[in-house]
Formats: structure tokens, sequence, C-alpha cells
């Protein structure tokens, strides 16, 4: 059985990941973020406490490791828990092995965190071939970054203002990695970090951050001015990185019933909706071909015309 979650939807559905007092099994994880692969594995070891478990690493497990690990004590009623990380490694013989010899686990758990993804992946391997409970938490989209903040916020144990949080949101990338790190400056800064004053947490942690989806949503909505006007402030990198997102963007607000599920309902989708009504077909493929061209100019660094472009598509709003 193959589930896919967010990590926030997860833990709040299974806080203990797995409950070591439940019925045995096996369980597979695929998750797309290692920070969240770390709390996840975090939750589980705090929950299951002082439990007998053994930690391996996908390449200790060999088919003779199955042999006289799994099969042979499983028979007496072993009741040592397993976890192996980067499952990956894990031999083919071994899955082909499980498949058809399945152990009897009763009331242990084997439980396997997987780094690859894709077809033909062994997390796909074994969530299509193997019986067992097989998890995927994927990576937050960029639209939910409130969401991951919240979530590393809560299992790092640093809670911080709104206005801290706001601050932080619009100031930085919303990437595991730089919330995750910011959050750490202020845990070691605060002896309270539940009241954490905005001004210094602006002197620890500066801008660097230019919000795409909200320029995204000032073209996509027509407001040319407003959008040049911060365009001109960015430089070559960022405009490739702009140019080169409002494509993906404006072909979803140009082809608005590829929104499907959680993605149609969210804010997010509900803007594409709104803003899809803005456009005619041909009008918004001039636009996403410009943007092409933009994201090439912005590529070539020997190119000294792509700050004077900005600046007269600038202008152009001002008339």
């Amino acid at each position: 059985m193959l589930s896919k979650w967010t990590a926030w939807d997860f833990v709040k559905s299974q806080p203990q990941i797995i409950s070591p007092t439940s019925t045995g099994g096996l369980h597979g994880f695929w998750i797309g973020d290692s920070y969240v692969e770390r709390f996840i594995l975090d939750r589980l070891k705090l929950h299951w406490g002082n439990v007998e478990k053994r930690i391996l690493l996908g390449g200790d497990i060999t088919l003779s490791w199955v042999e006289d690990n799994i099969m042979t004590l499983s028979l007496f009623g072993g009741s040592e828990h397993i976890v192996v990380l980067h499952a990956d490694e894990i031999p083919s013989n071994v899955v082909e092995y499980w498949e058809k010899s399945a152990p009897t686990l009763e009331e242990r758990h084997v439980v396997l965190f997987f780094r690859k993804s894709g077809k033909n992946s062994p997390f796909e391997n074994w969530s299509k071939k193997i019986d067992g409970n097989f998890t995927k938490i994927e990576e937050a989209a960029f639209w939910q970054g409130g969401e991951l903040f919240n979530f590393l916020s809560q299992e790092m144990k640093v809670l911080v203002p709104y206005e801290v949080k706001d601050y932080l949101l619009n100031s930085l990338d919303h990437e595991t990695s730089l919330f995750v790190s910011a959050l750490e400056v202020i845990r070691h800064s605060f002896e309270d970090p539940s009241k954490a004053e905005r001004s210094k947490v602006q002197e620890l942690i500066v801008p660097m951050r230019f919000d795409k989806l909200k320029m995204a949503s000032m073209l996509a909505g027509k407001d040319y001015k407003n959008f040049w006007r911060k365009t001109v402030s960015l430089d070559a990198d960022q405009v490739r990185e702009l140019f080169n997102f409002l494509q993906g963007h404006l072909m979803k607000v140009a082809s608005p019933d590829v929104l499907i599920g959680k993605a149609r309902d969210s804010k997010y989708g509900k803007e594409i909706l709104a803003h899809a009504k803005l456009w005619k077909p041909q009008e918004i493929a001039g636009v996403i071909r410009a943007c092409a061209e933009m994201e090439v100019d912005a590529k070539n660094v020997k190119n000294s015309f792509l700050r004077e472009r900005l600046r007269r598509a600038y202008l152009k709003t001002l008339r």
C-alpha cells in the first residue's frame, strides 16, 4: 500500500510515525527532503524510546543477513525492530527473495528509508512488489512556504512571534536549509525565541530573496508597472531565475485545467484560475515567448543590453 503526504499532514495524522506496540510489519519511506527525513527519524526514535532496535545502512542488508537475522529470528519470536537508512543500496536479490518468501514479522517492525525516486527506483520496486506500508513524503511546493516553516519550527521546538515569521518568509527563499539555519540562529541568539524581537532578528538575518511568486502574480494580473519596477532592481542571476519561473507559471495560467486536487483548491491555484480570465490565448503565448527570450539574455553574461531592455520595459509603463 502506497500513500502520499506532505510532512506536516503526515506527522499530524501519525505523530508516532509507527507505534512500537502495533502489529509488526514492513514500512518504507521515501522523503524528498533530507532535513524532513531527519525529523521523521527523530520522531520515530523518540516514540520508540528504549524499545530494542537496530539502525543499519542499506549496504549491510545482504541476502545472508536477511536469512540469519530476519527469517531465522522471526521463527523464534524475535522482537528487535530494524531501521535501514539509505535503503536504495539494498541488493536487488534481497527484493526478489523477500517477494517470494516474505518473513512473518509478528511484532517486529522493519523500516526502510529511501532517497532515490522515480521510475524503476528501489522505492518504486519495493512498493509495487512487496506487501507493506509505503509512504511518500514529497517536498513542499513553492506556495507552501508558510506550512513548511511551521513544520520546521515545531519539529525544532523554536517557536517565534508572528512578526518574526513574517519577516523570515519575506526575506528568505522558501528552502528547508535556509529556514533551519535561520531557526538555529534564533535558538542560539535568544533565551526565549517566542519573545524574539523582529528588529534584532533583522540584524542577525539579512534579506536574501526576491519573491518570485509575488512578481509572477503581478505579471499574470497585468500589474505591469510594479512588475517592471521591481525587475529592474534584480541582478542577472535573479532575472534568469525569475523568467524561468514565469514560463511555468504563465503556462498554468494559460491552461488552468492542469491544476488538480489540492493544487487547484490552494490560494495559489485560486489565483491562477482568477488570472486565467484576464488573458487571451494568443496574448499569453506571446508573453511566454518573451519570458523565454529574457531568460536567454540573462544567461549570456556578456549581453550588455539586458539592463537597458529591463529599463525600457519599465519606462513604457510610465507613459
